[in-house]
């Protein structure tokens, strides 16, 4: 908006304003009414070009600075995309890492539970083996005694 500000109130170069006084001073100067008219048209157009010409110049200058700030900001944009880009593989891979050593996890833990599982199916085995004996025992040692009295 600043450089806006700045065209409505653009100086005329030197030359323009040499011109427009030579100018002014040959319509005053003509004493033809149709000429007088003609040469306050054609100042006036020539008025509006320089006054469109200094427009676009300044219109140019501001799209350059937006350019400029365009191709800037992609810059940073695009660096900034990168590192978030590094940081969300370097997350992945740390989760794959932790996936795998859960799995691997899990799984020695599934040996060793199934080994567990195994020894103690032969321990209960073996005590239920030594309660029979022991009840086989109690048995015999029962009717000894019941032969002994």
């Amino acid at each position: 908006m600043k450089n806006i500000d700045k065209i409505k109130g653009t100086k005329m170069r030197e030359s323009d304003k040499q011109q427009k006084s030579e100018i002014e001073i040959m319509i005053a100067g003509e004493e033809d009414k149709q000429q007088r008219a003609l040469l306050l048209v054609l100042h006036n157009i020539n008025q509006g070009l320089i006054a469109n010409t200094e427009l676009t110049r300044e219109y140019g200058q501001i799209l350059e600075m937006h350019i400029k700030d365009y191709k800037v900001h992609k810059e940073e944009f695009a660096t900034h995309s990168k590192k978030e880009e590094e940081i969300m593989n370097k997350g992945k891979g740390a989760y794959k890492i932790l996936m795998i050593a859960a799995g691997a996890i899990q799984t020695i833990l599934i040996v060793v539970f199934a080994g567990f599982s195994s020894d103690m199916k032969d321990m209960s085995t073996s005590i239920l083996t030594d309660r029979i004996e022991h009840q086989e025992f109690k048995i015999k040692i029962e009717s000894l005694d019941k032969r002994v009295k």
